[in-house]
């Protein structure tokens, strides 16, 4: 090459910032605030006296342990239920009051995350949130998840609003798509820079902002070769800290595919590989109708019943979609609103939100609720779980969602016999 050609792209390569064989350094990322949750129950107090104690929120995801001269007097404490307003978030935000209060010896918050379980390809990537009082989500330093118990635990001298959080992840974690469509898969983080391995801090608490592609640096050999792999039909582009999963042309079933993701481990110590993974459901050619499943079991198709396609009003405010098919059973989905996630809602009169199954030929055959009896003279709870509109249109229209109930009630007689997950989707034409 020529000694003046060569000098002349040396120079642009100077200019420009870059480095042969290297990607120019990302935009920086600011910390972000974000609003502050509102309640959505009601505040369960406690008081602490010095000798400290085990405190726990009614649904048991939360532990508050506070050891022995953490406060010098007896001193009310609480904790309530908040929106999830962490970029992070999974699973409930709490609110634990009084804020400001200061502990004498560190108090160990445990997070349950069964709930969010489907969520946590990695439980390397779980840890837990406060937000302070400029709106910044933290996460806090030196987690330690308990996989077998399914928890993650921090320590904190203070109490403000906190959530656990997956601080990277695989997006969507989970999805469906029809046959001859495509899914982007994208890994991001929620931290404004990622300062050596892919590990949570360890020295001290960070401000976390929206989410971020990751760097292709921190997926293993760059996103090539078998950094990426698909369990399943189908077809799987990779582009580094990306990649673009092609759903067949035609399916008779629905079927669901896993997409792994290799993170970059080196420097981590922990373990040879850290895996992500998102689960992707390939739909057949949309029918009019419900396909559900119970506890991971067989795709079972109902067919909408001829007078009740789609969505109709079933009041003022409520919607619906009905199926049944002969010999098998039958659905009824409710809800209120527009498109997005509503959960399951059983204890208004009538119910904004509510799922009911009659599965089988004959009437004495078990029936399933979004709804439950957590004990056996116990009255009925909501069932965990969502319902989602992704599409509401008007009448002659699409209507369209997931749904997915978790412990589910199976009664018989009059009695609850079990509990059951229930999951599926649904498509109609709205009729009125």
């Amino acid at each position: 090459m020529n000694r003046f050609f060569l000098f002349v792209l040396l120079a642009l390569i100077g200019l420009s910032g870059c480095k042969p064989g290297h990607s120019p350094e990302p935009e920086p990322v600011e910390p972000v605030s974000f609003p502050v949750g509102n309640p959505t129950a009601a505040q369960t107090t406690f008081t602490v006296t010095p000798a400290g104690g085990t405190f726990s929120s009614p649904d048991q995801t939360l532990k508050i342990t506070i050891p022995a001269g953490a406060v010098s007097t007896n001193t009310q404490i609480s904790i309530q239920p908040i929106e999830n307003t962490c970029p992070a978030g999974a699973g409930q935000g709490f609110r634990l009051l009084p804020h400001g209060i200061q502990f004498a010896k560190p108090v160990t918050l445990t997070f349950s995350y069964q709930p969010f379980e489907q969520q946590v390809s990695m439980a390397e990537a779980l840890g837990v949130a406060y937000q302070d009082d400029k709106g910044l989500w933290r996460l806090v330093a030196r987690p330690v998840v308990n996989e077998a118990a399914k928890t993650v635990s921090v320590t904190t001298t203070h109490f403000s609003d906190w959530i656990a959080a997956l601080w990277y992840q695989l997006i969507p974690q989970s999805t469906m798509v029809a046959a001859g469509n495509f899914v982007e898969l994208r890994v991001i983080t929620f931290l404004p820079d990622l300062l050596g391995p892919l590990a949570p801090p360890t020295t001290e608490d960070r401000a976390m902002s929206n989410a971020r592609d990751l760097e292709a640096e921190y997926i293993k050999n760059n996103g090539k070769g078998d950094a990426w792999r698909l369990g399943g039909v189908g077809r799987l582009s990779p582009a580094g800290a990306s990649a673009i999963y092609t759903a067949p042309a035609s399916i008779d079933k629905p079927t669901t595919v896993n997409v792994t993701v290799e993170l970059n481990t080196r420097g981590t110590n922990v373990k040879d590989k850290y895996l992500l993974v998102s689960s992707i459901t390939v739909l057949p050619q949309k029918k009019a109708g419900i396909t559900f499943r119970i506890d991971g079991g067989p795709w079972q198709f109902l067919p909408c019943v001829t007078d009740y396609i789609g969505g109709r009003i079933v009041n003022s405010t409520h919607y619906g979609i009905g199926a049944q098919k002969e010999g098998v059973g039958a659905i009824d989905i409710y809800w209120m609103g527009g498109v997005g996630e509503h959960p399951w809602d059983t204890q208004q009169n009538p119910p904004p939100e509510h799922l009911t199954t009659f599965l089988g030929a004959t009437p004495d055959h078990p029936f399933f609720e979004s709804s439950y009896k957590p004990g056996p003279n116990a009255d009925l709870v909501t069932s965990g779980g969502t319902i989602t509109i992704e599409k509401l249109g008007n009448v002659g229209e699409e209507i369209s969602g997931k749904f997915s109930v978790k412990k589910a009630g199976v009664f018989a007689a009059g009695q609850q016999i079990r509990t059951v997950n229930i999951e599926g989707f649904f498509y109609g034409l709205r009729a009125n």
